[in-house]
């Protein structure tokens, strides 16, 4: 599934997901990626805050490119 760097904030996550992700949109948006893969943002969160807290990554946080 390709996915935008852009976070969905009508979704519901707790507030250090929130935080994470931002942090991953604003490195993407300064580096000029505008596709990632669930695998990559995974590695970006298990790099900066460990395995487990990666694993609570779900897609939706993110939005969906389908169809791009």
């Amino acid at each position: 599934m390709t996915l935008s760097p852009y976070v969905n904030v009508d979704e519901k996550m707790p507030a250090k997901m929130l935080h994470a992700l931002g942090l991953h949109e604003t490195r993407c948006v300064v580096t000029g990626v505008t596709k990632v893969s669930e695998e990559q943002v995974k590695n970006f969160l298990s790099d900066k805050y460990g395995e487990k807290f990666a694993s609570t990554f779900d897609p939706k946080f993110l939005f969906n490119t389908q169809g791009s």
